[in-house]
């Protein structure tokens, strides 16, 4: 339109200039919109085995006071039968102790790489947290300069700018053409 060709004219010489940064903020743009969705899914990874291992540490712990009731109350019953039936109830005692501890010192080692791995979970969603806010002020900047480009030259993207800009050009070319054969024109008119 005529617009745009006196716009295009208004800013030819920067207008190269201006299509290759727009172009490259785009490329930008795009890398770092894929970087903050990648850093979203991370984080919502470890997000999601936190919880995980938060839900499984609130199982052992149940499972844990059950084991100890249940340990105690297999203990106490074999010391009644022992004393009801008269024999040596010590080792069954010892024996129902150590089975009981050792599963119970299995879950207590288990809550407490539980807790650790929880810590290091929130860990990394902090830190990733902290990655996604710093992309995000880049995806803000970048989206700001395309978005100000485009709306300056009253395009979409890049490649319509572009496109606009081939078109002023091959427009210039038919206009200087058309000047030069209207000049021979004369010139032959004003010989013949």
């Amino acid at each position: 339109s005529d617009s745009q060709f006196a716009q295009m004219e208004q800013y030819q010489d920067q207008l190269p200039e201006v299509i290759n940064r727009l172009k490259s903020n785009e490329t930008y743009q795009t890398t770092v919109k894929r970087d903050m969705q990648y850093l979203e899914g991370e984080r919502e990874e470890w997000r999601y085995y936190k919880e995980t291992l938060e839900q499984e540490e609130e199982m052992l712990r149940k499972v844990l006071y059950i084991l100890a009731g249940a340990g105690m109350a297999v203990i106490i019953m074999i010391m009644i039968l022992g004393v009801v039936l008269k024999f040596d109830f010590k080792m069954l005692v010892l024996v129902a102790a150590v089975v009981v501890g050792a599963a119970g010192g299995i879950m207590v080692w288990r809550l407490q790489n539980d807790e650790a791995d929880i810590k290091r979970s929130q860990v990394n969603i902090n830190y990733a947290t902290t990655l996604l806010n710093k992309i995000s002020f880049k995806y803000v900047n970048v989206t700001n300069a395309v978005d100000y480009a485009c709306e300056k030259y009253h395009v979409k993207n890049s490649y319509e700018l572009n496109y606009i800009w081939e078109q002023y050009l091959e427009a210039v070319r038919e206009r200087d053409k058309y000047q030069r054969t209207n000049d021979e024109l004369e010139f032959l008119t004003g010989k013949l």
